[in-house]
């Protein structure tokens, strides 16, 4: 068991979750070895964690214990026999938390609204050109793409979802900017013939740059290498903080 002084994110045990997952974590519960104060009493699980580093599928059992610190141990996800191996732990850490900041940064609560704007935009004064409309579609497929990769249960965090999100963030990024330069091709175009002075334009244009704005301040806000690297540094330091219980 690892003592630890900073507060984790867990995914929740209790938390809806698909059935495989709940069913194994459900089993994993009555399986784990729960730890005990000097005076005999028990300590609360408060969240496992599943994930699968390099020596297979794992989870990170957190505990708190009456005095309101928190234990973290790893354990086999189809037995519950502890790993107790420092190494296995950080890697394990270190997977979980840049997997939950890959979701984050994906801003998966926003994106049907995005495409659902992007999609129903159009414009009164100038249609736009078959560049724009090839960016926006190009764009609505990336949005989809990522959105589809959105949790809708707990799930086991691994390298191939680390790998998903991140590749499609990285289309999005691409699509994105392509989308931007037909949308300035086509303010210039618009603003020209109605003159930057005309409300309505200057309206139009605003707010279509508004609602680009919204992914870039979402899954846009960071690179993919930027976030992944700082959250890998994250859970690492987080083992780093960790020590063997005696």
């Amino acid at each position: 068991m690892y003592p630890i002084g900073g507060h984790l994110q867990p995914v929740c045990y209790g938390r809806m979750m698909s059935d495989d997952v709940n069913t194994r974590l459900e089993r994993l519960a009555t399986l784990v070895e729960v730890p005990h104060e000097d005076d005999g009493s028990a300590a609360e699980l408060i969240a496992l964690m599943p994930c699968e580093p390099a020596i297979g599928e794992v989870v990170v059992a957190c505990w708190r214990d009456s005095s309101g610190g928190e234990l973290v141990e790893l354990v086999r996800l189809d037995d519950g026999a502890r790993v107790d191996d420092p190494v296995a732990l950080r890697e394990a850490l270190a997977l979980l938390a840049m997997v939950e900041t890959l979701e984050e940064l994906a801003s998966f609560g926003t994106l049907d609204e995005v495409v659902r704007d992007l999609s129903t935009w159009s414009s009164g004064l100038l249609a736009p050109s078959e560049r724009f409309d090839a960016a926006r579609t190009g764009a609505l497929e990336a949005l989809e793409r990522l959105y589809a990769l959105a949790p809708t249960d707990v799930r086991v965090a691994r390298t191939q979802l680390l790998d998903a999100i991140g590749a499609a963030l990285r289309v999005l990024d691409t699509r994105w900017s392509a989308l931007e330069q037909a949308v300035e091709a086509w303010s210039d175009a618009l603003l020209a013939r109605e003159g930057s002075d005309s409300p309505v334009a200057v309206e139009q244009v605003r707010g279509l740059w508004e609602l680009l704005a919204r992914v870039r301040r979402g899954p846009l806000s960071r690179s993919v290498a930027t976030a992944l690297h700082e959250a890998r540094e994250a859970g690492i330091a987080m083992a780093a903080s960790i020590s063997h219980r005696s």
